[in-house]
This record gives C-alpha cells, sequence and structure tokens, in this order.
C-alpha cells in the first residue's frame, strides 16, 4: 500500500523581504495504485510540497501520511562528481550521522532494486 494523505498543509518561509507563503490549506489523496502529476507556475509550491512529501521538511499546519516509500529527484542534477554513485547514494545516510562504511551497505542494495546494479562505481 502506498496511499498519500495530504490534509490542510501550509508552509511558509521568512525571507529578508517578508514572509511567503508557499503553501496554504492544501489537501490531495492519492490512493494506492495511482499517478498524480503536480503542475503549476514557477513558484507556486510544487518543490516545497514534494520536500515535505519526501520528509525533508516538516509542514507548518496540516498532515502528511506516506503509506510506503517516498524519493524526490530534484530539477537539476546535485551529484557530487568526487563521489561515486554508491557514495552519492550513501551521503543523506551519513548527514544522519551513520558511519560511512555503513551507510554504503544500506545504499548497495537499492542499485539493485531500481535497476541499476553494476553502476555503484
Amino acid at each position: 500500500m502506498s496511499e498519500i494523505q495530504i490534509a490542510d498543509v501550509a508552509m511558509r518561509f521568512r525571507t529578508r523581504r517578508g514572509e511567503v507563503r508557499a503553501l496554504e490549506r492544501i489537501s490531495l489523496t492519492v490512493p494506492d495504485g495511482q499517478f498524480a502529476c503536480i503542475v503549476g507556475p514557477s513558484g507556486c509550491g510544487k518543490s516545497t510540497l514534494l520536500e515535505l512529501l519526501a520528509g525533508l521538511q516538516e509542514p507548518e499546519g496540516g498532515t502528511i501520511s506516506v503509506a510506503g516509500e517516498t524519493a524526490l529527484m530534484p530539477q537539476r542534477d546535485l551529484l557530487l562528481p568526487w563521489r561515486d554513485a554508491l557514495g552519492n547514494a550513501a551521503l543523506a545516510l551519513e548527514c544522519e550521522r551513520v558511519p560511512k562504511k555503513e551507510a554504503r551497505r544500506r545504499a548497495a542494495p537499492l542499485f539493485e532494486r531500481f535497476g541499476l546494479g553494476q553502476f555503484e562505481e
């Protein structure tokens, strides 16, 4: 099951110019097995919503429930060129203070799972 439920989610940011409301009372349900696209003009909150779904940020208000796994691929390439693919995949775990060898060991099975076996280096 991988249902996604978003209920009354709000998010705002404080900038030098003042407050920016990125999301206000957003609600959405994507049933298990369904496909959804998020479209809209630049600055409307698409990336913010995706970051919330991936757990990279916490919403200011409302709730997000994701039954299953999520992943986020940024709009631009953010790989570290001095690391191999496995090192890049392990980076998030390392940021959570998982030792480097353990992070690489835990990230390695993902390559086979996503059809990228033999591309770790």
